[in-house]
């Protein structure tokens, strides 16, 4: 439905390309007719690094409208897809499908929590670093590594331990008065500066 303020994926396409869309469209035209190129591409094209870093899924509709076309935000699998083809260099975010919003792990996960990270065939290409010459990281001391100065593989894909975002959506941590939530934040998930120190190190 129309509304008179945009969403992420709209937002996100207008400062990513310069154009205005629909809500719910990344890099694509209110019909759906033509796609927009984002300054992600752009920068690769022009023979730059590109490296996308978010606290929340690495295919969200935020840090995707940085580089993916899609007549959908909710096309996660597609975008993230499409994010780890071979040509954009670092993807840094949530997604992880192996554990809860509180760093939980979960046994058994259902395809649909495959979802944020491509499907399962590719996350387990990911996960084996056998997919497009991606090395991946999922652990909080694997990126705060990276920030401090361990070697920096050439491409990289790291979705730390929390399924949709890093700590916005925890609910079972213990107290902690010295937060200002009053609730202690996830141990196995790194903060944004750390992924942002460890990206801009390519």
């Amino acid at each position: 439905p129309y509304t008179s303020y945009p969403d992420s994926a709209a937002a996100g396409t207008a400062l990513h390309s310069g154009k205005k869309t629909r809500n719910g469209r990344i890099n694509v035209d209110w019909r759906g007719e033509s796609a927009f190129m984002p300054i992600g591409r752009l920068a690769h094209e022009s023979g730059r690094a590109v490296g996308l870093v978010s606290s929340v899924m690495a295919a969200h509709a935020t840090p995707a409208s940085a580089w993916s076309n899609s007549l959908s935000r909710d096309d996660y699998a597609a975008i993230f897809n499409e994010m780890v083809d071979g040509r954009l260099d670092v993807l840094m975010g949530a997604g992880h499908p192996e554990f809860d919003d509180d760093g939980r792990r979960v046994e058994d996960p259902h395809d649909d929590q495959f979802r944020f990270v491509g499907g399962r065939e590719p996350w387990t290409a990911l996960e084996a670093g056998r997919h497009n010459g991606y090395a991946f990281i999922d652990e909080r001391a694997a990126f705060e590594a990276l920030a401090t100065g361990a070697p920096m593989p050439e491409r990289l894909v790291g979705i730390f331990q929390a399924h949709r975002t890093a700590q916005a959506r925890r609910e079972h941590q213990p107290a902690d008065p010295d937060n200002p939530s009053g609730m202690a934040f996830v141990p196995n998930v790194p903060d944004l500066a750390t992924m942002t120190t460890g990206a801009l190190r390519m």
